[in-house]
């Protein structure tokens, strides 16, 4: 199995999920199951095939890159940015991304309500697919984030019920 990617390939490496882990010729640049690092920094996390997560704090130009090729890589599927806290740091904090959901459906939401309004006003047929297909998008997003805050919540019971036993 192959562990040394170019910076492209490591991004869709990453993205298909199909080996635990992958590194960049010179260790700028991997990725550790979900988790897409720069320079030990966690840059993204692939929640599921329809939404990553990325920090929001500015990067350097090469790490800014690195995040151009995971959103390619992806197909620009739906991008939620979150700040992570200081660089250096590998804090997919999942209390932190919970945290965040309701915020993040919100703005989905918005945009939903956005994209409906543009779309009753629009005269091609065209735009007003290309309009109900973002909606759709975003209802998928919002979802799969319902769904995770489920996953996290069996997750942390579960770790919880193996602390007390």
């Amino acid at each position: 199995m192959k562990n040394v990617f170019t910076n492209s390939d490591l991004a869709k490496a990453w993205f298909a999920q199909l080996q635990p882990e992958g590194r960049n010729a010179n260790n700028s640049f991997s990725f550790q199951g979900r988790e897409l690092i720069s320079y030990n920094t966690a840059i993204a996390y692939l929640v599921s095939p329809q939404l990553i997560i990325t920090t929001s704090r500015r990067h350097s130009n090469t790490t800014a890159k690195q995040l151009g090729h995971a959103r390619r890589a992806s197909n620009y599927i739906t991008n939620i940015s979150v700040d992570l806290g200081e660089r250096g740091t590998r804090n997919w904090n999942s209390l932190k991304i919970v945290l965040n959901i309701p915020k993040w459906v919100e703005e989905l939401e918005k945009r939903i309500q956005e994209t409906s309004e543009k779309k009753a006003m629009r005269r091609s047929e065209a735009y007003a697919n290309f309009d109900q297909q973002n909606i759709d998008d975003c209802r998928k997003s919002i979802a799969v984030l319902w769904q995770l805050v489920k996953d996290l919540t069996v997750e942390a019971e579960k770790q919880y019920a193996d602390k007390v036993t």
